[in-house]
């Protein structure tokens, strides 16, 4: 458990953040696999990725960009552990993915990079926006 949810934010390094930067609305996005709770938090200043398991878990912060194309790339600045999460990734960490967002549902897709294997399943799929 503890390899998955390391892998949850162990993204390459290999996109580099965007000039040409459209960030949404605050918005509150979720999703819960595997008995898992995840939530994507997205403000013009910051992303919140979180995964809990009862009262385990981690809220990983990072600064992002986005491109036109729907590519999020981002750099972890900040891991909050909550409870016993071992698997909780390091400050520094840069990756992306593909996200789409239309009215109350989106998806993230396309995560790619070194550690991402077991963390795809958890975070790839169907969010609904959280009100």
């Amino acid at each position: 458990m503890s390899r998955l949810l390391a892998g949850l934010f162990a993204v390459a390094a290999a996109a580099p953040l965007f000039a040409k930067d459209v960030k949404p609305a605050p918005q509150v996005w979720g999703r819960e696999p595997g008995g898992l709770e995840v939530t994507i938090g997205l403000t013009k200043e910051k992303l919140t990725i979180t995964v809990m398991s009862g009262d385990n878990g981690a809220v990983v912060t990072s600064k992002y960009a986005t491109a036109a194309d729907g590519t999020v790339a981002f750099e972890v600045t900040n891991v909050e552990e909550k409870g016993t999460f071992p698997g909780k990734p390091k400050v520094g960490l840069k990756g992306s993915f593909k996200w789409k967002a239309e009215a109350e549902k989106a998806t993230l897709s396309d995560l790619t990079g070194e550690g991402t294997a077991d963390a795809k399943d958890v975070l790839e799929g169907a969010y609904k926006l959280k009100k």
